[in-house]
C-alpha cells in the first residue's frame, strides 16, 4: 500500500497494538539513496510474500522515504523524519553516506542542502497558515452540522449491512493517503481502489461533515469486530479523510478539489443532507473566501516544494558522481541482513 508519512502515522505504528519490533533508520543526505535502499527491501520483502507499508516522501512523491514490513514489524527509514525509536523498540542506525569517496566536497553539499531547507521552510509555513484557515473554516460550519443525522445515517447503513455489536472490537489503523507535495496536491487513491469494491464518495469541501461520518463509521465497524483502515488529512491530521474496511472491501472516500475520485463508485453522500436549514449567506460567503485563500497558500507551499525539489535532485546528481559500488553493495546487503535473517 502506497501512502504518507505524518505524525498520525507514527503513532498508529507505534501504538501497543501495532508495536513496532525493530527499526533500521538510514542517514543520508541523498533522497535518491533512500529510494534505491527502501525499493530494494520492499523487492526483497515482496519477493518473500511479506506485506509492505510504503510511504512516500511529500517533497517527491515519486519515492520512498520509508516501508514497513507488516507481517515482521519491521520498520526500514529515513532518519530525518523519525529521529527516535528508542521507547518502542530495537533500532539500528546506519550512516548511508559513507558510501562516498573521501574526494566528495562537502561545502557543495552543505550550500545546496541550505537552500532546500530554505525552501522546505518556506512550504511549511504556507500550509501553516493553510491549516488554520482550513480549521476555521470547520469550526464556523460545525455549528450547522446536523449530528442526529449522521448517527441516524450510520445506524441504518449497519443495519443494511446486517453487522451487530460483538464482545472483541476491531483495531483501527492510522495512514495518510493524499499530501501537499512538489507536483501539487497528490492522492494515493490507488490504494484503496485496489482493495475495496464497494466504495462510496462523500463530497465535502470542508471535510468537516466526512471527518465526522468518517469517525463515526470507523468506531462503528470496529464495535462490530471488523479492523479499520483510517486516512488523516496531512494539513489537519485531526480531520479524517478517508475510511477502509478490508474484511468487507468498503471503503469511503472524501471527494473533492484537491483530490476528484476517479474510480468508480457504489454511491454519493452529499454534505447537504447533514446540514440544518437556513445557514447565512454571509457565512456561506466567508466559506467561499477562506477556500479561495487556502488555495494561493497551497500553491505557494507547491511552488516552494517545487524548488526544493530541484535543490534535492542537483544535489543527489553530485553525490552520485562520488558513490563507491562496492561500499553500496555492502550497504544494501547489511541492511538486508538486519531485516531479513
Amino acid at each position: 500500500m502506497n501512502c504518507f508519512f505524518s505524525s498520525a502515522v507514527l503513532k498508529s505504528l507505534t501504538s501497543e497494538n501495532a508495536g513496532i519490533r525493530s527499526a533500521v533508520l538510514i542517514h543520508s543526505e541523498s533522497s535518491e539513496l533512500m529510494h534505491r535502499l527502501l525499493s530494494y527491501c520492499v523487492a526483497r520483502a515482496e519477493r518473500d510474500g511479506l506485506s509492505c507499508h510504503k510511504f512516500l516522501s511529500k517533497y517527491d512523491y515519486d519515492k520512498l522515504c520509508a516501508v514497513y514490513i507488516k507481517n515482521r514489524k519491521i520498520f526500514i527509514g529515513d532518519k530525518a523524519i523519525i529521529p527516535d525509536l528508542h521507547e518502542f523498540s530495537t533500532v539500528k542506525i546506519i550512516d548511508a553516506d559513507e558510501i562516498y569517496e573521501s574526494t566528495l566536497d562537502k561545502s557543495v553539499v552543505g550550500k545546496i542542502n541550505s537552500q532546500r531547507k530554505l525552501y522546505i521552510s518556506e512550504a511549511e509555513k504556507y500550509e501553516s497558515s493553510a491549516a488554520v484557515i482550513s480549521r476555521e473554516s470547520a469550526k464556523m460550519l460545525f455549528q450547522f452540522v446536523d449530528k442526529a443525522k449522521i448517527l441516524n445515517y450510520i445506524l441504518r447503513f449497519m443495519q443494511r449491512k446486517g453487522l451487530r455489536q460483538v464482545s472483541k472490537d476491531g483495531l483501527e489503523s492510522t495512514f495518510t493517503l493524499g499530501s501537499i507535495t512538489s507536483w501539487g496536491v497528490h492522492t494515493c487513491f490507488e490504494s484503496v481502489a485496489e482493495k475495496c469494491s464497494d466504495v462510496y464518495s462523500i463530497c465535502d469541501c470542508t471535510r468537516n461533515i466526512a471527518s465526522l461520518l468518517i469517525n463515526g463509521f470507523s468506531s462503528a465497524f470496529r464495535q462490530c469486530g471488523k479492523d479499520t483502515e483510517k486516512f488523516t488529512c496531512s494539513l489537519c491530521p485531526e480531520f479524517s479523510e478517508h475510511l477502509c474496511i478490508p474484511e468487507l472491501s468498503l471503503a469511503f472516500v472524501c471527494e473533492n478539489d484537491y483530490h476528484p475520485y476517479r474510480y468508480s463508485d457504489s454511491g454519493e453522500i452529499s454534505q447537504a443532507r447533514f446540514l440544518k436549514r437556513n445557514i447565512p449567506h454571509c457565512l456561506t460567503e466567508k466559506l467561499a473566501c477562506n477556500e479561495e485563500l487556502k488555495d494561493e497558500l497551497i500553491s505557494s507551499a507547491v511552488f516552494s516544494l517545487y524548488d526544493a525539489m530541484e535543490r534535492d535532485n542537483e544535489l543527489c546528481r553530485y553525490l552520485q558522481a562520488f558513490e563507491n559500488t562496492e561500499k553500496y553493495a555492502a550497504l544494501s546487503k547489511e541492511i538486508e541482513n538486519l531485516c531479513f535473517e
